[in-house]
């Protein structure tokens, strides 16, 4: 292998566009590439440590010149991705045409097809040349984006940070067609078919109402319209400065790209990932639609964000100033390991102190059941660049402490106990305690802005109440110390507010959904929440969805219970207690006076088996088939399905089942999804509805994850 710098025609003279030189590249598909030829630009200088590197990916038709042409007003000097800090790697993408190997060469013969993963390698290797072990940001867009899902998932303890804008974990189905109509205008026209082709990527890289701003129904001096002649330019300068062949191949990989190929789905792909990753979508966009991005960043524990643009897709490479806002908050988070310190990424990431004591949180799980366990791993994830680390777990038999952080390994290790039947106090390093006896020996010790997870799904008011004292916030998914006794919550919400606590719950009814969040935004704004209603159970959405297909109640609970999505003792969830607690919650927001024995409760639990033990209650669970068959036979009769809804209001709350018109959007739920219309003052005619997945061990956990980085930063 050898590297080579070619001074580009035109350009100033302290760029250059280098080329690195290899004798041979695997693909994935097992072919070898001979005498590769690899270009790039690499802008900035690397520091000492030589950790300071930006690696950015480009686009379908872009080049390596992110710097000096297709994202000048986002990388550069003084710029977001600032050349004067770091060192901005962007290489020409392995079968493109602006100076790296691909089909464009007459004398390679037939190109093999290339992949986003074969992309991402070889830019990996050019990194390990570089003598670069932990960069501080990937980041692309659209094609750019899928190479730098794949990047991370390649190396996931290289990159930092990753970055991913409008692009899917797996290329969709719509997708695929508008290549499939590209390549056939190709195959009919040669060259001029790479025009058509371009017309066509056009119509899906913008929105008819940006069309419509831009161009209306105007006439062209030339005769036609305008919005004729924009796109045909669009498509006469593409086949001027980009090979057909080329096209073709990047159009393959891009329809080949599944980031979950060969590692057992998204999250298995992309969880053990060691940097922050945020998914970025952009509402309006034709081709990628941003729950497609929101979609994968759930599965992989990321962030998502959105940004906003009446162009659609393009926005990444036209909304610069968002974009630049993005990137600032990712480079200069000061939750980050400063470069000076950081070796390598492994040392990183197991390293005792990872931040300094003024910017971390000390976290502190009180439930280490499957989302206590799901949410350590989340929070390992994030250890050091968010300001966050896990230092003690507490379950019903004792507890595990380590004041400098347990490392990865260890929650590892922790999680395979609990999973094969050894409490905490049994595991390694583990101590015999009640859930008090645990707090007060880690209150103990020094913690760094210490944060309490309440995850259990037990009345912990007295613990919680300590733990404020002793000078914790608090996050919980626990709905009991919340909604059981309206005056132990306002005791709870007074003690925070003495002592300069906060308290966060969005997951107590939501899971992951911003529901607290808009809800507070909205009567922040002056706003009046009239009424929330709502289908807040993701189990018995589950449930109730699954017979509806005319599957078997006992069939269906089954799977429910098997997929984590119901309490140990799924009682709790049919009793309609669990509904009847987020509903209150929602209740107590909008001012309602009342306690829990005034919510209005339908049980889907016969009394005969309301006292029974679980074990009996589940042996019998067959005995209620017939019930339920008839129920969802008479609902579908009347042309609608069963749904378990709450509706509250200031005066009021009740929960319970009902029969909902085939046509409304609470029948169209799916899944564990749940789903909230806020009727407002200024939402009055139009409810907003917020609707997602409401119940799930990784769902869960996110939510709780996203209000433990809230207090992390806001501290």
């Amino acid at each position: 292998m050898t590297l080579g710098a070619t001074l580009l025609a035109g350009a100033e003279p302290t760029r250059h566009l280098c080329v690195q030189h290899l004798d041979r590249f695997e693909l994935e598909s097992g072919a070898v590439l001979r005498g590769v030829e690899h270009a790039y630009y690499l802008d900035g200088s690397l520091n000492e440590a030589r950790d300071n590197m930006v690696v950015v990916f480009h686009a379908l038709t872009g080049s390596a010149n992110a710097v000096g042409d297709w994202w000048r007003g986002v990388a550069g000097p003084g710029l977001a991705i600032d050349t004067d800090r770091y060192a901005v790697l962007c290489t020409n993408l392995l079968g493109s045409c602006y100076g790296t190997t691909g089909p464009a060469d007459p004398a390679r013969g037939a190109f093999p097809a290339v992949t986003t993963r074969d992309m991402s390698r070889l830019v990996g290797q050019l990194v390990e040349s570089l003598h670069v072990s932990s960069v501080a940001l990937a980041i692309g867009g659209s094609l750019g984006g899928m190479v730098a899902l794949e990047f991370a998932a390649t190396y996931p303890a290289l990159a930092r940070n990753v970055v991913v804008l409008a692009a899917p974990a797996e290329h969709p189905a719509s997708a695929i067609a508008w290549s499939h109509i590209q390549r056939r205008a190709i195959a009919a026209a040669g060259e001029e078919g790479l025009e058509i082709a371009r017309m066509i990527a056009m119509m899906t890289y913008r929105t008819a109402s940006e069309l419509a701003d831009r161009f209306g129904r105007d006439a062209h001096e030339e005769g036609g319209f305008v919005v004729e002649r924009y796109l045909s330019r669009h498509g006469e300068k593409l086949r001027a400065r980009f090979d057909v062949h080329s096209y073709l191949t990047l159009l393959g990989a891009m329809d080949s790209h599944d980031v979950a190929r060969g590692r057992d789905g998204v999250e298995s792909a992309l969880r053990p990932v060691k940097g922050r990753i945020i998914g970025v979508g952009i509402p309006g966009d034709l081709l990628y639609d941003p729950c497609d991005v929101r979609r994968w960043t759930e599965a992989a524990g990321a962030e998502y964000r959105e940004i906003s643009s009446p162009t659609g897709h393009d926005g990444f490479l036209l909304e610069g100033e968002q974009v630049s806002a993005l990137v600032r908050e990712v480079l200069e988070e000061p939750s980050i390991v400063a470069p000076s310190v950081v070796t390598s990424r492994s040392e990183t990431r197991g390293h005792a102190a990872e931040g300094t004591p003024s910017v971390r949180a000390d976290v502190v799980i009180l439930g280490y059941g499957r989302i206590g366990r799901e949410l350590a791993q989340q929070l390992d994830s994030v250890t050091g660049r968010r300001g966050v680390r896990v230092v003690a777990m507490i379950d019903r038999s004792g507890y595990v402490l380590d004041t400098d952080g347990l490392s990865g390994l260890r929650l590892a290790t922790l999680a395979r106990c609990k999973e094969s039947g050894i409490s905490l106090a049994d595991a390694p390093s583990g101590v015999r305690a009640t859930a008090s006896e645990a707090l007060v020996a880690i209150r103990a010790f020094t913690l760094s802005r210490p944060i309490l997870v309440d995850l259990t799904a037990s009345d912990t008011r007295a613990e919680l109440e300590d733990a404020i004292s002793a000078g914790m916030d608090l996050v919980l998914a626990n709905k009991r110390p919340l909604a059981d006794l309206r005056d132990a919550t306002r005791g709870l919400a007074r003690h925070a507010a003495a002592h300069g606590r906060r308290i966060l719950h969005e997951a107590t009814v939501g899971a992951g959904l911003p529901l607290l969040d808009t809800i507070s935004k909205l009567q922040e704004s002056g706003d009046e929440v009239l009424a929330i209603e709502g289908c807040p159970s993701g189990t018995l959405g589950y449930l109730f969805g699954e017979i509806g297909r005319g599957t078997p109640f006992s069939t269906a609970l089954g799977a429910a219970m098997e997929l984590g999505y119901t309490e140990p003792d799924p009682r709790e969830d049919l009793s309609g207690m669990d509904v009847a607690r987020k509903a209150l919650i929602l209740a107590q927001l909008l001012g309602y006076e009342g306690t829990l024995d005034g919510v209005e409760v339908e049980s889907l639990v016969p009394e005969g088996l309301r006292t029974v033990t679980a074990a009996e209650f589940l042996a019998r669970l067959e005995e209620l088939d017939p019930i339920w068959r008839a129920r969802a036979a008479k609902a579908r009769a009347s042309g609608s399905v069963l749904r378990y809804r709450a509706t509250v209001t200031a005066g009021s709350v009740r929960v319970g089942l009902v029969a909902v018109d085939a046509s409304s959007s609470f029948a169209s739920l799916t899944g564990t999804d749940n789903q909230f219309a806020i009727t407002t003052t200024r939402y009055r005619t139009n409810p907003i509805v917020i609707t997602g997945p409401g119940a799930g061990v990784a769902v869960t956990a996110a939510g709780v994850l996203n209000d433990v980085l809230k207090l992390a930063r806001s501290r």
